[in-house]
C-alpha cells in the first residue's frame, strides 16, 4: 500500500467532562429544536448527544444570548479552539495562504486545515490557495440555526481533514414566517463602522418547507498606527516588527572602482525617526516597516444568499436541496515595500553581481553627501546596497499607495454551492438509506498588490528609469552610454532616490497624530510618481477550487438489544473529486517571465521572476479522484455505558498517494450525573493538497 502523499498518525485521547454543555440540545429554540439527537460524527439514526462521541451543540438560543456572534468572534469563542485567521494576517497572502476576508476553524489547535468543516452533514471545498482552509465566512450567517463540534479526530467516519475533529454548521429547521435583523458597531479610529443586516423567511406546509435567507456583512477598515500599542518605540520592544531590511537602509561606500568600505547607515536615519543600531558589528538602520503599514482589521464588504427545501414525495422518500452564494471583497495590507532579489548577473543592471550599485550622480545620493559632508569618504564614487538590506519604500510610505498605505491587495472571493438528495426508509422502516450529491464552486481573483521589478530598480538607480507609459522613454537599447543618457530627462532617463531625503514625512503616523516633517526632504530629489509606477507593477492571479461528492448511506438496528438499546449501525460510500486550476498575471507567471532582467534579456540558472519578494509561480490545473467505503457500529450496553467503532477505507489512486484505512473505537462511562469519562483510539490521517 502506497502511502507518499498520505500523512498518516494514531491518536489516543482519554477526557474528564463534568456538565459541560448540560441540556444545550434539549434547550433548542423552535426553530432549531433538536431533543437529544445530533447528526455530527455519526450516520447511525438517532444518535443522542451523551453517546460515546465527544459533541457539543451550540443552539439558536446560545446564539442569541452571545448577542448573535459574527462567525469570526464565535469561533474565537470557542474554548476547544486554537488560534484563527479572521481579521488580519498579512504574512499569509491571496496566493499562498489566507487572503483577506476569510476565516476559519482550528479545533484542537492542530491548524485550520485539519479541521473538517461542513455544512448540513455535507463537505465544503477548501480556498484555492497552497494548503488552503475551508471559509466559514462564507456559510450564509442568517441561516444557520445551530453548530455541532466533534472534539475528537473524525478519519474513520468522514476521512481526510478530521484529524482535530469536525464542525457542522446546521441550517434553520421548521421556521415559519418573517424575520429581519441589523446591527451596528462603531470602533474608534476605524474608517468606517462594522454594521450588517439580514432576513430569512420560511414556509412550513404539510408536505414541505422552503427556507430563504440574504445578508449583507461590512468591516471597517483600522488601520495599524490607530493603536498606541502596535506602535511601541524600540526602547520599549525591539522585537516589535523592527527591522534592518527597510528605507532607509545601509550600505557600503565605493571608492574608486572597487574598493568598498565597512557598512554604514544612511546618515538621516535616526532624523526621519528610525532607530540607529548594530547587527552582527555592522551599522544598520531599524524601523517597524511592516506593523503601522498593516490594518489589524481589513475593509471587507460582503452578500450572502441561501435557499432551502424539503419534501415527503411519498410516506418513505423525502427530498432535500440546498444552495447558497457568496461574494466577498476585501483588501489586505502589507509593507510599503519589500526587501529586494538580488539585480541578475548581465553587466548593465549591476557591476556589483548580487548587490545593487548606486553612482554617486545620484542626486539623492548627492544631496545626502552634502547634507552630511562628514559620513561620506571624499573620493565617493558611489554606494552599494547587499541585496537582503535594500527596501525600495519603507518609513515614508509609497508613493505609489498615496504615500500613508502600505502595499494593497484586493482580493475578490465568489463561491457557490449547491447540494441535494434524497433520503427514506425501506423494508418496513428497519433500514434508512440517504443518498446526496454536492457541487462547490470557489474562485479568487486578485488584482493588486505591488512589488518593485529587480532590474527596473537597478536601471533606475543607475539613473536609467523611464516613466510609466512613455513608449519613447529611457529603455534598455538606449543606454549604452552611461555617462550622457544617465538622468538625462530629455531622453526619459530618470534616478530612483532611495535615500532618508526622498520622502517628506515619517508616514507611520495617522493624520490625527502626524508625525513630523522630514527636514531632509528636497522636492527636486523626489521620485516622481509615474517613475514610481515604472519601477513597480501589480501582480494578478485567478484561482479556482472545485469540489463535487456522492454520498451514500445505509443505517438501521441489528436484533441484538442491551439494557441500553439496540445496536446500531451504518455503511457506505463516497466518491469526491477535487479540482484546483490557478493562473497568473504574465510577470509573475514562470512559463512568461522567468528570470529577473526582463528588460535587458539574458539567461538564468533558477526562475525567482522578475519581482523583488514575490517569486513567480507556475500556472497548475489538477484534478484528483477519491474513493471511500466505512462501516460503523454503536452499543449501548447499559444506560451509563456505550462503545462506538467505526473504519473508513480511502483510495486516493496509485499516482496521487495510495489508499488508507483508518479504525477508531469510543468508549463512554456515565459515573454520575455530573461526571463521565470518554476515551478514543484510533488512527487518522490528512491527504496532501492538491
Amino acid at each position: 500500500m502506497k502511502k507518499t502523499l498520505l500523512n498518516q498518525g494514531s491518536t489516543l485521547a482519554v477526557c474528564l467532562a463534568a456538565g459541560l454543555w448540560a441540556g444545550s440540545a434539549a434547550a433548542q429554540s423552535a426553530d432549531s429544536e433538536v431533543s437529544e439527537v445530533i447528526v455530527t460524527g455519526s450516520f447511525i439514526a438517532g444518535t443522542p448527544e451523551d453517546a460515546a462521541l465527544p459533541v457539543d451543540v451550540i443552539g439558536a438560543d446560545e446564539l442569541e444570548r452571545q448577542g448573535n456572534p459574527t462567525t469570526i468572534e464565535l469561533m474565537k469563542n470557542l474554548t476547544v479552539s486554537g488560534g484563527i485567521v479572521g481579521d488580519h494576517n498579512q504574512y499569509a497572502g491571496p496566493v499562498s495562504g489566507t487572503p483577506a476576508g476569510v476565516a476559519t476553524v482550528n479545533l484542537r489547535n492542530l491548524g485550520a486545515t485539519r479541521t473538517l468543516v461542513l455544512l448540513n452533514g455535507r463537505r465544503l471545498a477548501s480556498i484555492p490557495t497552497v494548503n488552503g482552509p475551508v471559509d466559514v465566512n462564507s456559510l450564509p450567517q442568517a441561516a444557520i440555526g445551530r453548530i455541532e463540534i466533534l472534539k475528537d479526530g473524525a478519519a474513520a467516519t468522514y476521512g481526510s481533514d478530521a484529524i482535530g475533529g469536525v464542525v457542522n454548521f446546521i441550517t434553520r429547521k421548521n421556521f415559519d414566517g418573517l424575520q429581519v435583523s441589523a446591527d451596528y458597531r462603531y470602533i474608534a479610529g476605524a474608517d468606517e463602522p462594522d454594521y450588517s443586516a439580514s432576513a430569512i423567511w420560511g414556509w412550513q406546509g404539510e408536505r414541505g418547507d422552503v427556507l430563504l435567507s440574504a445578508g449583507w456583512q461590512v468591516r471597517g477598515r483600522l488601520r495599524g498606527n490607530e493603536r498606541d500599542w502596535n506602535l511601541p518605540s524600540y526602547l520599549e520592544n525591539p522585537d516589535a516588527g523592527f527591522s534592518f531590511t527597510n528605507n532607509p537602509t545601509s550600505f557600503l561606500p565605493l571608492t574608486g572602482t572597487s574598493t568598498l568600505g565597512a557598512q554604514m547607515r544612511d546618515p538621516g536615519c535616526a532624523t526621519v525617526g528610525a532607530q540607529a543600531g548594530f547587527v552582527g558589528g555592522n551599522q544598520v538602520c531599524l524601523a517597524r516597516i511592516a506593523g503601522a503599514f498593516i490594518n489589524l482589521i481589513d475593509p471587507t464588504s460582503r452578500w450572502q444568499l441561501y435557499g432551502e427545501t424539503n419534501f415527503e414525495l411519498s410516506d418513505n422518500v423525502k427530498f432535500h436541496a440546498e444552495a447558497f452564494y457568496t461574494e466577498t471583497k476585501a483588501v489586505q495590507r502589507s509593507s510599503p515595500g519589500y526587501p529586494n532579489t538580488a539585480p541578475g548577473p548581465t553587466s548593465l543592471t549591476s557591476p556589483f553581481p548580487g548587490n545593487y550599485f548606486v553612482p554617486a550622480s545620484n542626486p539623492g545620493l548627492t544631496l545626502l553627501r552634502q547634507q552630511f559632508p562628514n559620513a561620506f569618504p571624499a573620493a565617493l564614487t558611489g554606494v552599494v546596497f547587499p541585496a537582503i538590506n535594500f527596501r525600495p519604500f519603507g518609513l515614508g510610505g509609497n508613493p505609489f499607495f498615496d504615500g500613508d498605505d502600505g502595499t494593497a491587495t484586493p482580493v475578490i472571493q465568489k463561491t457557490y454551492r449547491l447540494s441535494g438528495g434524497f433520503s427514506g426508509k425501506v423494508f418496513d422502516d428497519a433500514i434508512g438509506w440517504d443518498l446526496a450529491a454536492t457541487f462547490h464552486n470557489i474562485n479568487i481573483v486578485t488584482k493588486g498588490g505591488w512589488d518593485t521589478i529587480v532590474s527596473r530598480t537597478q536601471l533606475a538607480l543607475r539613473g536609467f528609469g523611464a516613466l510609466a507609459g512613455d513608449t519613447n522613454g529611457c529603455t534598455a537599447s538606449e543606454t549604452a552610454n552611461f555617462t550622457t543618457n544617465a538622468g538625462n530627462n530629455t531622453l526619459g532617463c530618470y534616478y530612483f532616490n532611495p535615500f532618508s531625503n526622498s520622502f517628506p514625512a515619517n508616514s507611520q503616523f495617522s493624520a490625527e497624530r502626524p508625525g513630523a516633517a522630514n527636514p531632509l526632504y528636497n522636492s527636486a530629489v523626489a521620485n516622481p510618481l509615474e517613475l514610481v509606477k515604472w519601477v513597480g507593477t501589480s501582480l494578478s492571479s485567478d484561482s479556482t477550487a472545485r469540489l463535487f461528492v456522492l454520498d451514500g448511506v445505509l443505517n438501521g438496528e441489528l436484533p441484538i438489544e442491551f439494557s441500553g438499546g439496540k445496536i446500531g449501525w451504518a455503511a457506505g460510500g463516497q466518491f469526491r473529486r477535487n479540482f484546483y486550476r490557478t493562473n497568473y498575471g504574465p510577470l509573475n507567471n514562470r512559463l512568461v517571465t522567468p528570470c529577473p532582467d526582463i528588460l535587458i534579456g539574458g539567461t538564468c540558472t533558477t526562475t525567482p521572476g522578475p519581482f523583488s519578494l514575490q517569486s513567480s509561480s507556475l500556472p497548475a490545473n489538477i484534478v484528483q479522484n477519491v474513493y471511500a467505503g466505512f462501516a460503523e457500529m454503536a452499543f449501548p450496553f447499559t444506560d451509563n455505558f456505550s462503545a462506538h467503532i467505526a473504519a473508513r477505507y480511502e483510495n486516493y489512486g496509485e499516482n496521487e498517494g495510495g489508499d488508507t484505512f483508518n479504525p477508531k473505537l469510543d468508549v463512554r462511562w456515565q459515573a454520575l450525573d455530573w461526571l463521565s469519562f470518554r476515551c478514543s483510539v484510533g488512527t487518522t490521517f490528512r491527504a496532501t493538497p492538491l
